[in-house]
């Protein structure tokens, strides 16, 4: 297991209201990923969904996982309650894939977080993987810092969720 160990996570379904071809935003975020990973830049790949998602994207193998390519699925049963406005199910598959990578990578592993439909370019991948996370000083809530593209001043801890990273150990908290 290794600490510098930098994990690309993808939480959820392969859906989107305003990306036309999810899919195939998903196939290419995947051939880059194993660029990334061929230079060194990442250490593999995880997608935590639902059951339902992996039967129809992974088992008919129109998810295109590159060969070569440290790619897990993890899926679990759909909940009978998803919670207001599907928080019980992100935080589902979103714990399944912290905990995945705490075991089979590090618990001080860097994690970005990322969905399915949301594409990132690779340099800009790069950028954050190597973002210093270290805090210094003493009074600390979080282990680690927190990358995110956006917050609000005005609410405190509203943050954008879809795309943040961080490291294992504070994503448990």
């Amino acid at each position: 297991m290794n600490a510098d160990s930098k994990i690309l996570l993808f939480t959820g379904q392969v859906k989107s209201k305003e990306v036309v071809n999810p899919l195939a935003v998903f196939n290419k975020s995947l051939e880059d990923a194993l660029a990334l990973q061929n230079s060194g830049e990442l250490n593999g790949v995880i997608w935590s969904t639902w059951e339902h998602e992996e039967e129809e994207f992974v088992k008919t193998k129109l998810l295109q996982i590159p060969r070569g390519l440290n790619f897990t699925c993890i899926s679990q049963p759909s909940l009978e309650d998803n919670g207001l406005g599907n928080i019980k199910a992100q935080m589902s598959t979103f714990k399944s894939g912290v905990c995945l990578a705490s075991e089979a990578y590090s618990e001080d592993c860097l994690i970005l977080k990322s969905r399915p439909d949301g594409y990132i370019k690779p340099d800009f991948i790069k950028k954050v993987l190597n973002f210093d996370y270290s805090l210094h000083g003493d009074a600390k809530i979080l282990p680690h810092k927190i990358w995110t593209p956006w917050f609000n001043m005005l609410k405190p801890f509203y943050l954008e969720d879809s795309f943040f990273a961080s490291k294992a150990s504070g994503d448990r908290k």
